[in-house]
């Protein structure tokens, strides 16, 4: 750290900050039957993160973790419309 401090040109390498971009996490690790409560899911989620990291080299005081939000609403239907069984609200993205 003192070398890039004192050398010219080099503060740009000052603190570096990795970030990671997992794709599929969200529903990897949602409630489910097996995991009901949002703790039971953030518990197999930091299990996960443990096996994957090696958190004794993590400042977890910056740690950031974006778990994203998801809502499904009620299904809606035209005043003439009929409703189904299987009608179950979509999420367009």
């Amino acid at each position: 750290m003192t070398r890039i401090a004192d050398v010219p040109g080099l503060a740009d390498f000052q603190d570096p900050q990795i970030f990671f971009l997992s794709k599929g996490t969200k529903l990897q690790f949602k409630t489910s039957d097996l995991r009901p409560h949002p703790g039971d899911a953030m518990e197999h989620f930091q299990l996960f993160l443990e096996d994957c990291l090696d958190l004794s080299f993590v400042e977890t005081g910056q740690l950031y973790v974006n778990i994203g939000k998801e809502i499904c609403l009620q299904t809606s239907l035209i005043r003439d419309q009929e409703s189904h069984l299987d009608d179950e609200p979509q999420v367009y993205a």
